[in-house]
């Protein structure tokens, strides 16, 4: 569980490890973790992970082509991964854009994902993390938009973009 404790700490605790960890990564990139013992030390800060997710839903028919909708991303990351879940096994095509905001709407010409675009085959979820040919970074503010380019048999749909911030 994290609890915002001001604009550049957060507080941590897990009993997993009976730890206590205090992570400054705005400011000085470092976590201290408390164990158990009452020992403690500080350590490099790993990168705070955050989703962006993207729900499309035809409601009781099968979704539709076209541009789905929009989000704006309030803070720098990089996309690591990408999930697709669906309500029922079929075939989904998409694409995803990204523009700024004074570009507003993102189009086709600003796709992100190169030849490896969130994609479900007969199947009703996958995952990957191999992104290669993906333009990965996003900057505050950012528009990200969401297309399907073609559908078989999916009523609703979960594009998730896990991101390094």
């Amino acid at each position: 569980r994290t609890t915002q404790m001001d604009a550049h700490a957060s507080l941590t605790a897990t009993s997993i490890h009976a730890s206590l960890i205090v992570t400054d990564t705005a400011a000085h990139g470092l976590s201290l973790v408390v164990q158990g013992d009452g020992t403690a030390d500080w350590s490099a800060a790993t990168k705070d992970k955050v989703s962006i997710a993207f729900i499309i839903d035809g409601g009781t028919t099968v979704i539709t082509p076209g541009v789905k909708g929009f989000l704006e991303v309030p803070f720098d990351c990089n996309i690591d991964q990408f999930t697709v879940m669906a309500n029922q096994s079929g075939t989904l095509v998409t694409d995803i854009f990204k523009d700024a905001f004074a570009n507003f709407p993102p189009t086709v010409a600003d796709s992100i994902v190169g030849n490896n675009g969130p994609a479900l085959v007969s199947q009703q979820s996958h995952q990957d993390s191999v992104l290669s040919d993906w333009t990965t970074g996003i900057s505050a503010g950012d528009i990200v938009g969401f297309n399907v380019d073609s559908i078989l048999n999916v009523h609703r749909a979960t594009i998730s973009l896990r991101c390094a911030r």
